[in-house]
């Protein structure tokens, strides 16, 4: 998925460490492949089953921008508020500064990485009164408005960046073979949009010229 966090779930068996210490939004979670950070996040939920396996499923550290929310702002000096850029680039760098000195724990700030706000937004003239969380904030004024994307990414030793791209950027070349890579396939096919038959209804000249179109 996009524009979304992402998850990382696992299991563990009562004879782990720290089966009775894990808990909710306690501590960060990190996953490394070969040394590289590919995942940061906290803990979301804890499933115990009938064998007492813990179900932990994490979300990503891009949900922390909906932790806290964005103050009433304008554009205009004269309004009172606090002053917001009306260049896009810098209106996103705006936003994720609002973040970073607003979040209660610092381990949940960012770093701007790419920023391509002013493919959207050269000049704009802004002003808002309600008090959405920063991310709701990126959906509807970049995400959602113009079909922007919100990468998050771990640079300089697991930093975490947030990049803003203009259209897709990456692309997988990798080669999808069936039994190799690709190791399960499911076709559906329905009837719910198929007709077995038309049932022509008829009327009268004059009902059917009086009728509203």
């Amino acid at each position: 998925s996009v524009n979304v966090p992402s998850y990382l779930d696992f299991t563990i068996s009562i004879k782990h460490p720290l089966y009775s210490i894990l808990a909710e939004r306690a501590d960060t979670v990190y996953l490394y492949s070969n040394d590289e950070k590919i995942f940061e996040g906290v803990i979301d939920s804890i499933t115990e089953d009938f064998n007492r396996f813990l179900k932990i499923s994490c979300v990503s550290a891009l949900d922390f921008l909906s932790d806290t929310y964005v103050r009433p702002y304008s554009t205009s000096p004269e309004n009172g508020k606090v002053v917001a850029p009306t260049n896009g680039s810098q209106f996103f760098q705006w936003l994720i500064d609002q973040h970073n000195a607003h979040a209660m724990d610092s381990r949940k700030g960012f770093t701007v990485g790419v920023n391509q706000g002013s493919y959207f937004e050269d000049y704009m003239a802004r002003d808002s009164d309600s008090m959405e969380t920063t991310f709701s904030k990126l959906k509807n004024e970049f995400l959602d408005k113009y079909g922007a994307y919100l990468t998050l990414t771990y640079e300089n030793k697991g930093t975490k960046t947030l990049n803003l791209y203009a259209d897709v950027h990456d692309m997988n070349d990798q080669i999808i073979d069936f039994g190799e890579n690709l190791t399960d396939f499911t076709k559906t096919i329905d009837t719910k949009d198929q007709y077995t038959a038309l049932y022509p209804k008829g009327g009268t000249r004059d009902r059917l010229e009086n009728e509203p179109s």
